[in-house]
């Protein structure tokens, strides 16, 4: 091991010998140079390699490089470039390739290669590179996609491109995004030659009149539907890669004509037909009557629809269509507009009884953004009640109550129900915060009785929270000894350690602090959670130490139980905190 390392190191010295006579470098740094270099070489030849070495080994040897680069820059010496420049490059090359044998399944030590190439311009060492890479992971199809963007755009040369990506076809049969990036490609590839036919007016480009209108690409759409005939969506996927090209409207109508004839009563490829006016008029470029006129023929394509699909799924997308519309408006006019047409075909549906939870959730979003939240009042009883189950819409039923100001008792009576509703969700404590929170400021009076409700719930969670915000309640409304009562009865499991830290605050923020009381808290806190949290063990000790009435006799004694009660992989950390916080002495 040490004679090849060393071996390899003799191999560098005509090199330093170099840099230290066209001044790149003193002595001295080729020393430290050679230092490090015979670090990483032995650690190489390790037994048990590790990637991280190569790694560093290569990133040292690409500062050196650099650095190079720099000096020869500053001091304009162009000389032994073979012996310096090109011996650091082969050592990278070679350190690439040693990595990438040891480690075949590393993706990031492959492409840090081909970076590297693509850097440096080494197209042929690329090419090798990716030959070997797509040997191993051949299934990969995001390796393809690069390799094939190479020869585009790095290579010039769309007909390896195309010929990659049909291979990697072969190989990935089910791969929707090969298909979607052959498309992309072909139509970039069209794109290219028109422009090189303005700019040349090169007149044998006429005779590529199939390539230059993009029927390429509609060869690659025609396959890719026919491998995935039922995927609606991934049909219309293609409507998008098409509009970064001025030439390709015809393929978009053909693509619309094929989805609407291919998929005849579905409810997705009904709505994007009836939404086609949507993405070409929300260019920055158009006015606000254009995307007026476009928005009033997208509703009117929707209602034609509803006539042949009066389906839940097309009542969604047709309230989907509003929001979005709502988003894309250029003017707040525009965007009330679409805003009052989804609260009225949200109301159709309702009388329909088309309506699904989402819906529900899309019309309370719009009520709170338009400041017309005390519509909703009326309906949302109904949908309530259709959606007993839904957690969610009880919740804006709340929501809505609150923010119209609704008698607290009407509110109370709502959270009630959801309570019989609900009793076991894990939603739970969500409900509960949102009416704590709304009852601490808006009836004051009721809050008592709410929390003392609380402490019995039925999930967990919840009567951790309803404790918590009880005490802290209590502890600006209560005297000490009503506190102190309610604390004994409240620390009792279901518990956090967050309920002892503010009974414990509280107690040493009194003017005379009962001590006893303190530590009776710690004591409680520690049955709890003694075995498993360090920090309560820290803050009790600190407390002894540190607080006038603490007792710095009792510290010895608190970290010995500490030590015995721990689980056994906190103690050490145990011990390493107390040694931080000056306390090593008390095991002595």
């Amino acid at each position: 091991m040490a004679e090849n390392a060393e071996r390899t190191l003799q191999d560098m010295i005509p090199e330093m010998k170099g840099m230290e006579k066209i001044g790149l470098f003193t002595v001295e740094e080729t020393r430290k140079i050679m230092k490090k270099r015979r670090e990483f070489e032995y650690k190489l030849r390790r037994k048990t390699k590790e990637k991280k070495d190569f790694m560093s080994y290569i990133e040292y040897e690409k500062s050196v490089l650099d650095l190079v680069k720099l000096r020869r820059n500053k001091s304009k010496c162009v000389g032994l470039r073979k012996e310096i420049d090109v011996c650091i490059v082969r050592r990278i090359h070679k350190l690439y390739e040693l990595a990438c044998s040891r480690f075949p399944g590393s993706l990031e030590v492959w492409r840090e290669h081909i970076d590297f190439c693509q850097k440096r311009k080494e197209r042929a060492a690329v090419e090798m590179i990716f030959s070997h890479l797509m040997r191993l992971h051949s299934h990969n199809e995001d390796l393809w996609v690069l390799w094939a963007k190479h020869e585009m755009h790095d290579n010039l040369s769309p007909a390896n491109a195309r010929q990659l990506l049909q291979r990697a076809l072969r190989s990935n049969p089910e791969s929707k995004k090969l298909y979607k990036e052959l498309f992309c490609m072909e139509l970039q590839y069209a794109d290219k030659l028109r422009k090189r036919q303005e700019v040349l007016n090169v007149a044998e480009l006429q005779a590529q009149s199939t390539i230059l209108k993009g029927e390429l690409s509609l060869v690659v759409y025609k396959n890719a539907v026919e491998k995935f005939a039922n995927d609606v969506e991934f049909c219309l996927s293609f409507v998008d890669l098409c509009l970064p090209f001025d030439f390709t409207p015809w393929i978009v109508d053909y693509i619309y004509k094929d989805v609407e004839e291919r998929f005849e009563g579905d409810e997705v490829a009904t709505a994007a037909v009836a939404k086609r006016p949507l993405p070409a008029t929300s260019a920055s470029d158009v006015g606000s009557k254009v995307l007026a006129t476009a928005m009033n023929e997208i509703c009117e394509n929707f209602e034609n629809a509803l006539r042949k699909l009066p389906t839940e799924r097309m009542w969604e997308l047709y309230l989907n269509s509003c929001v979005e519309m709502a988003k894309i408006a250029k003017s707040s006019k525009l965007a009330n507009w679409a805003c009052d047409q989804f609260l009225k075909v949200f109301l159709r549906a309702v009388e329909d009884e088309k309506v699904t939870e989402n819906m529900v959730l899309s019309w309370a979003d719009v009520l709170l953004k338009t400041g017309q939240v005390r519509l909703g009042l009326d309906i949302i009883p109904l949908l309530t009640n259709k959606f007993k189950r839904s957690l969610n819409i009880w919740i804006w039923q709340l929501k809505l109550q609150m923010l119209c100001n609704v008698d607290a008792n009407v509110v109370l009576s709502t959270f009630q129900d959801t309570l019989k509703n609900f009793d076991k969700k894990k939603e739970y404590l969500s409900l509960w915060k949102i009416v704590t929170d709304w009852c601490i400021v808006s009836c004051p009076d009721k809050i008592a009785d709410l929390l003392e409700e609380g402490t019995n719930c039925g999930q967990r969670a919840a009567r951790v929270f309803v404790k918590e915000s009880y005490l802290d309640w209590a502890c600006h409304h209560f005297d000490i000894k009503s506190v102190r009562k309610l604390f004994k009865r409240l620390s009792v499991a279901p518990v956090s350690l967050n309920l002892f830290y503010k009974y414990i605050n509280f107690e040493l923020s009194q003017f005379h602090p009962k001590i006893e009381k303190v530590r009776f808290a710690y004591e409680s806190a520690i049955l709890e959670f003694g075995s498993s949290d360090i920090d309560i063990w820290m803050k009790y000790l600190d407390m002894e130490m540190r607080h006038p009435l603490g007792d710095p006799a009792a510290v010895r004694i608190l970290y010995n139980k500490a030590k015995r009660t721990l689980r056994e992989p906190l103690v050490d950390a145990f011990i390493e905190q107390s040694v931080r916080y000056n306390m090593a002495t008390i095991s002595s």
